[in-house]
This record gives structure tokens, sequence and C-alpha cells, in this order.
């Protein structure tokens, strides 16, 4: 684990570089007690939660992260069709739900915002984050429609760039190609690969390692 960027607490303690802990637990209110707000911090920062639970505490479990303000729902959203990510564009003024289709040839990621669905390459999930890692930097969203021509410089415009990996579009549905850079960052975020500005406009967003 890298060395902290800002502050995790846990207990009445502040963890260091070395961010490792082992802990034993005089019971299950005690776990939680002391295990909560650490759980909840770190779902903030957009980390991932891994819980080994005996299986006749886990309702008993997710009612407790739940009571601590955890969106347990969204926190187990797998990305199937059954259960998509649920997510709010970046000026959280709209949701919308995507998911993994592993089935279509190529992978795809099926993108519904109300009545009207947009699907891109599945690979734009890593291939985004790999581009964001080589500029080491904030980058502008410029989210645009397929039809008018983004900012260079943007995400919108590397998600149709001839010098991206897949050399065009990661967008498959002709009308409907654009809107990468509105859509695809509070995926990344999701899945804890990135950092997403949540202002009213002109948002950006940066790799996580």
């Amino acid at each position: 684990m890298r060395g902290n960027e800002c502050p995790i607490h846990v207990a009445d303690g502040v963890l260091g570089k070395q961010c490792h802990v082992c802990a034993f637990f005089n019971g299950f209110d005690e776990q939680h007690r002391v295990l909560r707000s650490f759980i909840k911090e770190g779902f903030e920062r957009g980390d991932k939660a891994f819980h080994i639970v005996d299986p006749e505490l886990r309702e008993d479990h997710l009612k407790r992260l739940a009571e601590a303000g955890i969106d347990v729902e969204q926190a187990m959203a797998t990305g199937t069709k059954d259960d998509p990510w649920v997510l709010k564009t970046p000026p959280g003024s709209s949701e919308y739900t995507i998911y993994r289709d592993e089935t279509a040839d190529p992978p795809q990621l099926v993108c519904q915002v109300g009545s009207t669905k947009l699907t891109y390459l599945s690979r734009a999930v890593e291939d985004l984050h790999g581009w964001l890692q080589e500029q080491g930097d904030w980058i502008p969203l410029g989210a645009a429609d397929e039809q008018k021509t983004p900012a260079e410089g943007t995400v919108e415009a590397w998600g149709r760039s001839a010098d991206n990996p897949v050399g065009g579009w990661y967008g498959l549905r002709k009308g409907y190609r654009g809107r990468f850079g509105m859509y695809l960052p509070p995926l990344l975020e999701e899945l804890g690969l990135a950092e997403v500005t949540h202002d009213a406009r002109n948002n950006k967003m940066q790799a996580k390692a």
C-alpha cells in the first residue's frame, strides 16, 4: 500500500506510512464499534473492501454498515446486467447505470441514461486508466456529444482520438458514441482507479495508482 495522501483513522489513532492493522475484538459489537469509521472512511476515499463474515451474521453486518451511513447496495454492486453500477454524472445532476457485457464481441460497457442506451468498448476502463497514469496530472473531462468536436487534451477528445489504443471511438452506437468524458469517469472513480471533481461544470480527473 502507498504512503498516505490523507490521514486514515482507525479506533482513536491515525495510521502512518505502513498501513497494516491486526486487531482482536471481544465480540461483534466491539468489532463494529472500532472499525465502522475506518470502513466508512475507506469507501468515501474510493477504496474497496473485502469482508469475510460468518453467514449467520451477514445481515447484521450489512445492517450495521448501513446504519453507519454506508450505501451498502452500491458498495456491493458487481457491474453485471442484473446488478449494475448506479452512478451519477460528475456534476451530480443525473443518475445512470452501467454494466459490463462480457458476452458481447468485443466485450462492452452498457450505459443506460433514462431511456437512452449507450455502449462503449469494455477495455476503455483499463485503457483510460493507463492513459491518465501517463499524463500524471488532472485532465479536463470535456464531455461532448458525438456531433460536437471536443476540446483538445480532454478525456472526451482522447476517447475518440486516432492516437488512442483502439485508434478511434470507444463509443459503439452510431449517433451516441460521444459523452465518453461524462459517463466513463464516474465508473473509474467507483472502481477506485481515478479521482474526479464534482463541480457544476469544467470537471476533471486524475489516475489513482
